[in-house]
């Protein structure tokens, strides 16, 4: 289990690694060394916990705009709906926009590898197709 401040720096330099060898191209870390990363066009972050060096999320912010009340109503419903049908996911609504986030526990530095941080995108990547059908069918009704 990772305990302490040199256990997260660890993880933090291993998934920077992780996310170039497999190609997610520029990886940005900001001032509290959380890394900012592209997938398919879209910008991702890989988030740390100080507090919990075993905590990790994949964070995809702002990928739903809500303009409307009644949009707003139809979004919380389908956050609702990503929550209950997709694994360690959640959806936020925060500023008028959706965010996803999937959080996970990692017993080590070398358990973060190509193959969680894909399946954390991946697991993103699902959380918001769910939204987005949501979405598109409660505006059709």
């Amino acid at each position: 289990m990772l305990r302490n401040a040199k256990d997260l720096a660890a993880l933090r330099a291993r998934c920077h690694t992780t996310l170039l060898d497999d190609g997610y191209g520029s990886v940005h870390p900001d001032s509290d060394g959380d890394l900012f990363f592209k997938c398919e066009a879209r910008s991702y972050c890989l988030v740390f916990d100080e507090g919990d060096p075993s905590y990790l999320r994949v964070l995809f912010p702002n990928f739903w705009s809500i303009d409307s009340a009644d949009e707003e109503e139809r979004a919380r419903a389908a956050a609702e709906e990503v929550s209950s049908s997709c694994k360690c996911t959640r959806v936020l609504i925060k500023n008028e926009n959706a965010w996803v986030l999937v959080e996970t526990l990692v017993t080590d530095v070398d358990s973060a590898d190509g193959a969680l941080v894909r399946r954390l995108v991946s697991m993103a990547q699902t959380a918001v197709a769910v939204f987005v059908e949501h979405m598109r069918a409660g505006a059709k009704s």
